[in-house]
């Protein structure tokens, strides 16, 4: 009698430590996040009184009359919003670090009115950095 206690004692200690193996080697694997496998995203898109117009593009060509132009963007991010800058050509315009009164902390709408452009092709860049710290760059081209 002793000794089938004793066996069944050993047997539930194996079972329990080949659980417990088990339970350490599949936690170890762990999952992918999704956070951490994407960053931001910028996708520019031409507005019009009747709504949203084309959701990407990356280039307009303006008439001679026209000199200012202005830009529409989504910029969004899995993971929260950190920063968004905006540059014409290699000079700051803008910089965008509060996104507090955003519904969304990972969503925010850039509206970014660009003068005095003038005959060639002037170039806005748009980064976006997550606050892990991911960047993405996109160009937008104004061909005039």
């Amino acid at each position: 009698m002793v000794n089938s206690i004793n066996k069944k004692e050993t047997d539930m200690k194996k079972i329990l430590f080949v659980m417990m193996t088990a339970l350490l080697f599949f936690s170890a694997c762990g999952e992918e996040d999704l956070y951490e496998k994407y960053g931001p995203e910028i996708l520019f898109y031409e507005y019009e009184a009747e709504g949203v117009k084309t959701t990407e593009f990356n280039s307009i060509t303006l008439g001679a009359d026209k000199t200012e132009f202005t830009l529409f963007a989504r910029v969004s991010a899995p993971f929260k919003l950190k920063e968004i800058k905006v540059f014409r050509e290699e000079s700051l315009i803008k910089t965008i670090n509060d996104f507090s009164a955003e519904k969304k902390p990972t969503e925010y709408f850039l509206k970014q009115a660009i003068e005095n452009i003038a005959v060639g092709t002037t170039q806005i860049r748009v980064e976006a950095t997550d606050l892990d710290g991911k960047l993405t760059i996109r160009t937008f081209r104004i061909i005039k």
